[in-house]
């Protein structure tokens, strides 16, 4: 992903409504989501729970010069600085739409705004290193101010805290780049200047005009990210399937098969007689319930939906069959599968010309997100005999 640099005005909006009177020397990335400055401040002066952590940090730049107060360093300025940092911020959402990713579950969470990030850092990571340099961590810190206080990263079930740790890994970080929440940035400004100050800043805006950019069904998980979240979990990457273990993902809501338990009773009696464990995975589990599940899994029965991301927890080799509502439907995790190395395979239901025709436009029964019925004895069956006879009793 080439870099370009460009000069960028930052916008003051206060009350008068001018412009900050020095330009600041910004790089911008190809997609409009990566900028850096140099030689820059912040400062945070509101309440981090009930003010800032509700803000949208738009295009206008609004929210980095009224709510992080942010300016060029003061001339003869002879405070702390740190010599770079990471700054994540996101655009608030209208709702959590969930069809988006498999990593997000609450609004209040930042997996999906995170994940990106990774190939971002690593081609970073990668210059450095093609320079001879001996500075081993991309960023002294890490700041994420619409976030209060690293409680909000550290609740049960929430994927934020890995992915965080992930990130600052593929940085080079060694334990050393601070985690600069909200009010965190509040207690390290220098207690002469209240200012905290960077000799480099990037800055990460994460929104729904990025989202909108996507190609529709297609999968967020980059094999950068996919490595780096699978070091993190200790998870070998080349570790191969070899067992006979299955897993029937079962997502239990209105848009599923809606007879699930007669596809459980039926692909496990026909696995069982052929020497295969099978184990019922509840698609609404959190993400370390499903990677915990999937690191073992040598074969994965589910429908088509956003959980399928979770393949890339699998071992090479592992045989993923994604169920599909028609033949001509055209969504679908392939080209994931092919990159965490898995076989993939579809099933389907019936189809005909008219409802193929209304799936291109995301409409009738072949589109995503919609029930079915599942002929087992037709349509799952003899997939699973493909599949299992390779590692028979």
């Amino acid at each position: 992903m080439a870099l370009r640099f460009a000069a960028l005005a930052l916008l003051s909006i206060g009350s008068d409504g001018a412009f900050l009177s020095s330009r600041i020397t910004m790089m911008k990335h190809h997609d409009r989501d990566y900028t850096e400055a140099k030689n820059v401040c912040m400062s945070v002066k509101e309440s981090c729970a009930r003010r800032l952590a509700g803000e949208d940090d738009d295009d206008t730049h609004k929210f980095m010069a009224n709510k992080l107060n942010l300016q060029p360093m003061p001339k003869g300025y002879t405070g702390k600085v740190l010599p770079s940092a990471l700054l994540v911020t996101r655009a608030k959402y209208a709702h959590l739409n969930k069809k988006n990713t498999a990593f997000q579950r609450k609004e209040t969470e930042w997996s999906e705004s995170m994940i990106p990030m990774f190939d971002f850092v690593s081609e970073l990571r990668e210059k450095l290193d093609k320079k001879g340099s001996d500075e081993h961590e991309l960023f002294s810190a890490i700041l994420l101010p619409q976030v209060p206080t690293a409680a909000y990263f550290m609740e049960k079930g929430s994927f934020d805290a890995d992915v965080l740790d992930a990130l600052m890994e593929s940085s080079g970080s060694n334990g050393r780049t601070a985690k600069l929440f909200c009010e965190d940035i509040k207690k390290h400004v220098d207690p002469v200047h209240p200012l905290l100050c960077f000799n480099r800043l990037i800055h990460y805006r994460h929104g729904e005009q990025r989202q909108l950019k996507e190609k529709k069904h297609k999968h967020i998980t980059s094999p950068k990210a996919a490595v780096a979240l699978r070091n993190h979990v200790a998870l070998s990457e080349t570790r191969q399937s070899t067992g006979r273990h299955a897993v029937l993902a079962i997502q239990k809501d209105h848009k599923a098969w809606t007879n699930w338990l007669e596809v459980e009773h039926k692909m496990r009696e026909k696995l069982e007689k052929n020497c295969w464990s099978m184990e019922v995975h509840d698609t609404g589990s959190s993400v370390q319930d499903t990677t915990n599940v999937l690191k073992d899994a040598d074969l994965v029965v589910a429908n088509h939906g956003v959980h399928n991301e979770h393949m890339i927890w699998m071992p090479r080799g592992a045989a993923f069959v994604e169920d599909k509502n028609c033949e001509c439907s055209s969504y679908g995790y392939a080209d994931l599968a092919k990159q965490e190395e898995l076989r993939y395979m579809t099933t389907y239901g019936a189809s005909d010309p008219a409802q193929c025709a209304l799936e291109k436009k995301d409409l009738g029964v072949c589109a995503a997100d919609k029930p079915r019925v599942v002929n087992f004895k037709k349509e799952i069956l003899p997939t699973l005999e493909l599949l299992i006879k390779d590692r028979g009793c």
